[in-house]
């Protein structure tokens, strides 16, 4: 390779990185502000000391708009997968784990709630709430006051009239909060510009239909303001699907971050220095960290080694055998609780029984099946031990927290309990029950039926599925015959979340969620497990989903909202775990934690933890005719488009004839050539349009249906669900025949416009492919084009120089080029990346980096580019190789090439005429 084609090379390289990396590399808004939460902020004297050893490189960084430095920048991982969608605090679709978190518990950092739920104690604390709120005497409506000192970001006050406005704009517009509560609260007014109260919707008793969900409102709804929303709503000119999909990034907030930047890679908040809560109402001084930081990774295993690299500071993903980080790598890592289970379990991943299944209608056969499950190996495979063990926390309709544990009478219940692996007693119950193996094939039968049944989770959710295995084994120990099969998810959660008709086959057991903590735990979650009230519902993202129904449990779930009397609910809670405990209608596998709070202290110092004194306590190729015509041009010294008659000498064979006839074949030649690529290219587009448009509508699931599940959340209004549902339905097109969807979808395309993105709504399809091209470009085109021209050369010096090389390149060229590229990405990432620790394991540049046009940012984007670049380099060397190898061998036997050997030998140099008159005169 000559100098000045290596430079072209590098230069190339060179401006496609520099091209990806600044693509939608936009300048970072002004700093902001949103709440940190107590589970990740350092103390001041931590930031201090870390300043004052960083002081001249903190002090440069912190000018640069483009810099995060390290000890002002709090990261973590584990809430954001995926790029974030919105910022609309009215919309459940925006994809933004930190900022807006609207369920059970909507604790964020940048929009606030009137009161803060905390999970350990079970108590509501006042936010933007000044004091308690308070109950009238017949629990019809509260009352609460706002605290004078809290402001929005713009410096208004924060009023009673943005409470009644956010209300009235989610019952307006039918939002997914207004449907699921405006079956319970009538109204919420300002009475004056700090007092708000909150009506109940009233049964024909005259009594609260339910106060538990009205109470619940307030620490679960963010406080909107009523000028941006009334700005909102005349930007989208009062369309409520448009409100919806709005991206809000010029929302106004009250928290102490807000965003600074966001893109595939990570999302970044800024605090607001101005931020009201440093008030001596409120924390009374800011968030410790200036920045934080949330790096979106694709897997666990890659955010575990950012962790154990010291890149991430606060992990709030499952880390397998996270004891390992401290014990073993003697890493300064710890957890919210020493010992295991290392986190605090609120959230109990369920299996559901199928109750229209054969067999599964019988309370033995369940009981059977669920007293078997080994759980000690699930929790000590499955989740490596970050479960509570169902002797630490007995088997319940409670998470195992102190304040729900002592909700219910455990000595009541106790005979009902099992805590696994009791392999004679399921047989016991089976066989007294009369259902025994009667034709000696190793399997029980229930009148006359073999009892045979599928276990079914998601794809990829590994805990999960090492679980369902468990339960497959299970039944195998006590003659039920159990398989398990795993469907992706797009498929699983649209078939098990539609509860108005049966569940298909293949879901005779299942797995789920159930709700964590919260302000309305645990009546929430055992009305999700067990209520009626969510069988026949078409988009059901509740609960009970394998539709059980029990009226004695129906009306004592109705029954807690109203109750007031400390020892009636908890005869109420002790009923229905006996309930639960004896029909068996689903059980848990595991406890596993709402939240994971695994700290890397190598950067930042005094995280909460369990015991810390907190009060309240803190949760967690050349043409070879063209070569001929190039040497033709260089004899005459004229361009080959200039060549006449008069320029080639005249010979009795008419050599100008020949060459007018060359011509015209050689135009005649491109033109077929042209036009057969033409034509085919033409082919495989209409081709690839057709099934672009068919094959995502042809395959099972309903896309719309996923994204009105994830905006119904919680939401019990079937009406409301159904209405949801069909407006959204009406924006994809999806309500009409697939030809008019079809005629509909190539005139869009044709105008450029690809709509809305199923998975990322409501961001549109050209967003995000324009997110993504630049970088796509900047890495495979070098890769192209470097393992082109490093294949050709190693290929053609294979043919040449035969021998040792040649035998050495073959094999090593036919074994890369079949490693598929994620086989190559995983031996360099484990070599390079993980083994050698040469080159970073994820990200497209520095995990503390902003993109923009540095040398500094490109030297980033060149050092994380080398693994993915050569990765794909290696892989085009092996093919190319070894085509341009077999070509060079065929051309090096061609006849043209013995001519022009012939014509190199001693006597054709000296007698060149001679050959040229006797051709033409034979």
């Amino acid at each position: 390779m000559t100098k000045k084609m290596s430079w072209l090379i590098s230069l190339l390289v060179l401006a496609s990185l520099l091209l990806s990396a600044c693509a939608g590399a936009a300048a970072p808004a002004a700093p902001a502000a949103a709440p940190a939460e107590e589970t990740a902020v350092a103390t001041e004297e931590a930031a201090a000391e870390a300043a004052a050893t960083e002081a001249a490189p903190a002090e440069a960084a912190a000018s640069d708009p483009n810099a995060l430095p390290r000890n002002e920048t709090l990261y973590s991982n584990g809430q954001q997968w995926g790029p974030v969608v919105g910022w609309n605090p009215y919309s459940n679709s925006n994809n933004n784990a930190m900022a807006i978190a609207q369920q059970d518990n909507a604790r964020v950092i940048m929009f606030e709630t009137p009161y803060l739920y905390n999970m350990l104690d079970g108590m509501v604390y006042p936010l933007l709430a000044d004091g308690d709120f308070q109950w009238n005497d017949d629990r019809t409506e509260i009352t609460f006051k706002l605290k004078p000192a809290a402001k929005w970001s713009d410096g208004t006050p924060v009023t009673a009239d943005d409470v009644a406005y956010t209300w009235a704009t989610h019952v307006k517009y039918s939002t997914p909060t207004g449907a699921a509560n405006m079956d319970f609260i009538e109204d919420i007014m300002a009475v004056d510009p700090q007092t708000v109260v909150v009506k109940a919707k009233l049964d024909d008793a005259g009594k609260a239909v339910n106060p538990l969900l009205v109470s619940a409102y307030l620490s679960n709804n963010y406080v909107i303001q009523k000028a941006w929303t009334q700005a909102l709503e005349e930007r989208v000119a009062g369309d409520a699907t448009q409100l919806l999909a709005d991206p809000a990034e010029d929302v106004v907030y009250s928290g102490p971050y807000h965003k600074y930047f966001a893109d595939d890679s990570k999302v970044v908040y800024v605090r607001d220095d101005n931020y009201w809560g440093q008030d001596a109402s409120m924390w009374g001084k800011l968030p410790a960290p200036k920045y934080l930081a949330h790096t979106i990774f694709k897997d666990n295993a890659a955010g575990t080694t950012a962790l154990q690299a010291g890149e991430v500071d606060v992990s709030q993903q499952f880390n397998s055998n996270v004891q390992d980080l401290w014990l073993k790598d003697n890493l300064p890592i710890s957890t919210y609780l020493p010992e295991a289970p290392y986190n605090i379990g609120a959230s109990l991943p369920t299996a559901f029984f199928n109750l229209k299944s054969p067999g599964l209608d019988n309370p033995a056969v369940r009981k059977a099946i669920a007293i078997a499950v080994d759980y000690p190996t699930i929790i000590a495979n499955a989740m490596t031990n970050q479960s509570a063990t169902f002797e630490q926390a007995p088997r319940s309709l409670m998470n195992p927290t102190a304040g729900e544990q002592a909700m219910y009478d455990h000595d009541a219940v106790a005979d009902l309990q099992w805590v696994g692996n009791d392999i004679e007693g399921a047989k016991k119950l089976l066989d007294d029950a009369g259902i025994v193996d009667s034709d000696g094939d190793g399997w029980r039968e229930l009148d006359g039926k073999k009892l045979s049944y599928i276990a079914t989770c998601p794809n990829g959710w590994s805990d999960w599925q090492a679980a369902i295995e468990v339960v497959a084994a299970a039944g195998k120990e006590i003659g039920i015959e159990i398989t398990s099969q795993f469907p992706e998810w797009s498929v699983y959660q649209t078939v098990v979340t539609k509860s108005d008709t049966p569940l298909p086959e293949g879901y005779d057991i299942f797995m789920m969620w159930s709700d964590g903590a919260g302000p309305t735990q645990p009546w929430g979650r055992i009305r999700k497990l067990m209520s009626s009230e969510f069988v026949g519902m078409a988009s059901n993202w509740n609960g009970n989903w394998g539709q059980y129904s029990n009226p004695d449990a129906d009306k004592l779930i109705a029954a807690i909202p109203g109750e007031t009397d400390p020892a009636k609910l908890k005869e109420l809670y002790t009923e229905l775990v006996k309930i639960y405990l004896t029909d068996i209608p689903s059980f848990t596998l595991m406890y596993r934690p709402q939240s994971f709070h695994t700290v890397n202290e190598s950067v930042w110092t005094n995280y909460p933890h369990d015991a810390d004194g907190t009060n309240p306590p803190v949760p967690p190729e050349p043409d070879g005719r063209l070569e001929h015509r190039r040497s033709l041009q260089r004899r005459t010294g004229q361009p080959v488009s200039k060549l006449t008659a008069t320029t080639i000498p005249h010979t009795p064979c008419g050599g100008w004839l020949l060459v007018a006839i060359a011509r015209r074949q050689l135009v005649k030649g491109y033109a077929r050539y042209f036009g057969k690529k033409s034509m085919w290219f033409l082919i495989t587009l209409v081709a690839a349009f057709i099934l672009n448009f068919f094959l995502p509508r042809l395959m099972p699931g309903d896309p719309v249906a996923a994204i009105v599940a994830r905006l119904a959340q919680g939401m019990t209004n079937t009406t409301g669900v159904q209405a949801i549902y069909e407006q959204y339905s009406e924006l994809f097109g999806t309500n009409k025949p697939m030809h008019e969807q079809f005629i509909l979808y190539v005139r869009n395309v044709l105008r450029g416009d690809f709509g809305f993105s199923f998975s990322q709504y409501p961001r549109t399809v050209a967003d995000v492919i324009g997110s993504s091209i630049w970088w796509t470009i900047g890495l495979q085109l070098p890769a192209i084009v470097v393992g082109w021209i490093l294949g050709n050369i190693l290929g053609v010096l294979a043919a040449y120089r035969k021998s040792g090389f040649d035998k050495a390149l073959m094999p090593a060229s036919l074994f890369v080029s079949n490693i598929p590229p994620f086989g190559m990405a995983v031996i360099l990432l484990v070599i390079f990346g993980v083994m050698l620790r040469w080159f970073p394991t994820s990200g497209g540049y520095g995990f503390d980096m902003i993109p923009n046009y540095s040398w500094e940012f490109a030297k980033s984007v060149l050092w994380h580019y080398q693994l993915p670049f050569w990765t794909l380099v290696l892989i085009i060397i092996g093919g190319q190789a070894i085509g341009m190898r077999s070509m060079a061998i065929y051309e090096l036997n061609a006849d043209y090439v013995g001519y022009a050997r012939l014509w190199a030998s001693k006597t054709a140099r000296s007698s060149p005429t001679y050959f040229g008159t006797q051709c033409c005169h034979r």
